[in-house]
């Protein structure tokens, strides 16, 4: 069975061929269409090192960002204390100039009292001493000027490589799911097609028994009238034996506390326990992220009720799912709703939502599904088991 699914699925990835007219010579079965999506999440299972060492450099970039941010904002403050303490030097600098006459005995005695020499004198005493402090904290900021430039064209530096990293990263990542769904949507066509032929071949078959039937009941009463005696003509039809497979499902559903439950993607799709993670403006991730190729299809991991729709600057365009077990769930950064979707909808189990995407803040990472889960009448809970559970 497995060298037969090997050779379909190699068939459609090195020649870029139909499937579907690949199986014309090929027996594609039910088994092999699970045999297909066990390799597809065989895949998706062996990707989980490439997604933690994506969701590492998006962590790195999350802090990288933070400091650069604080390292931006004291390099401008340094600029503006060095600008401002220069314009002061500059007032200074003039005071000294009007009252360089001091030292002149007219200065001092002419129309000036003489009471009034010491005040000037600690006039310009208070002077010095303030344009002493201003020229070593210029001294100060200016000498940390170089460094702190420096450090930020490090940290630039490294947000570009680490930039660079997640493309390359996210171009494994997309590739490598994309072929094996790929892959397996084409012995799923396979099968259909299969299917198809099945179907249409038994209802040729009948037809070519019904009018057999009919062609034998014709010659039977033609007989009949050329004879005085009619003898009862005996005719026997064999029950159809043909048995028709059930259809090749995307889904599977499982049982978890009693519940239940599908995977959220309906397609190849790999994730790791990011709960807690950090994230920009300080926050924690509350999620999972499960990454798939673009436009994958989302399903109702349970059937319920669409509580909210929502298209915000965060989760980008959103559904929010209640359970008929009263769990919560919520679908973040879709590319679309589902056609026709609408708050307040009652969905079964598996039917779509939306599709995969990177809408609101996400739209500079790889597409994927962030997705929440909140057990009845609790607060949000690490997903990962429960899509661990469903998914792999």
């Amino acid at each position: 069975m497995i060298p037969r699914l090997l050779a379909v699925v190699l068939a459609v990835l090195l020649v870029g061929g139909s499937a579907i007219g690949f199986a014309a010579d090929t027996d594609v079965s039910a088994a092999d269409v699970a045999a297909a999506d066990r390799q597809r999440r065989e895949t998706a299972r062996r990707l989980e090192a490439v997604a933690a060492r994506y969701e590492a450099a998006v962590v790195a970039v999350e802090l990288l960002e933070t400091r650069l941010a604080e390292a931006t904002a004291a390099v401008l403050e340094a600029e503006r204390e060095i600008a401002e303490l220069r314009r002061e030097a500059r007032r200074i600098a003039v005071d000294l100039y009007v009252e360089a006459g001091f030292g002149r005995l007219d200065a001092i005695v002419g129309t000036t009292a003489f009471v009034d020499v010491p005040v000037r004198s600690s006039y310009l005493g208070l002077v010095a001493a303030r344009s002493t402090q201003i020229l070593e904290r210029l001294v100060a900021l200016e000498a940390g000027r170089a460094e702190r430039r420096r450090r930020l064209a490090a940290d630039l530096d490294r947000r570009r490589a680490l930039v660079a990293e997640l493309e390359t990263l996210e171009a494994e990542l997309t590739r490598r799911l994309d072929d094996a769904e790929t892959a397996y949507r084409e012995v799923v066509a396979a099968w259909e097609a299969a299917q198809a032929r099945a179907r249409a071949e038994e209802a040729a078959r009948r037809r070519a028994e019904e009018a057999a039937r009919r062609r034998a009941e014709e010659a039977a009463r033609r007989r009949a009238t050329t004879t005085t005696t009619t003898t009862p003509s005996t005719t026997t039809t064999t029950p159809s034996t043909t048995t028709t497979p059930p259809d090749a499902a995307t889904t599977t559903t499982v049982p978890t506390g009693g519940i239940e439950r599908t995977c959220p993607v309906d397609g190849a799709t790999t994730f790791t326990d990011t709960w807690g993670a950090p994230r920009s403006g300080g926050r924690r991730h509350k999620g999972v992220d499960m990454i798939a190729p673009r436009g994958t299809p989302l399903v109702a991991v349970e059937a319920g009720r669409v509580s909210r729709l929502s298209n915000s600057t965060l989760g980008g365009i959103s559904v929010y799912l209640t359970g008929r077990s009263g769990s919560r769930y919520y679908y973040a950064h879709l590319d679309a709703w589902a056609p026709g979707l609408a708050a307040g909808d009652e969905v079964a189990l598996g039917e779509p939502l939306g599709i995969v995407g990177n809408t609101g803040n996400a739209s500079y990472t790889v597409p994927h599904l962030h997705f929440q889960y909140a057990p009845p009448g609790e607060a949000w809970v690490n997903p990962y088991p429960l899509v661990d559970g469903l998914c792999r």
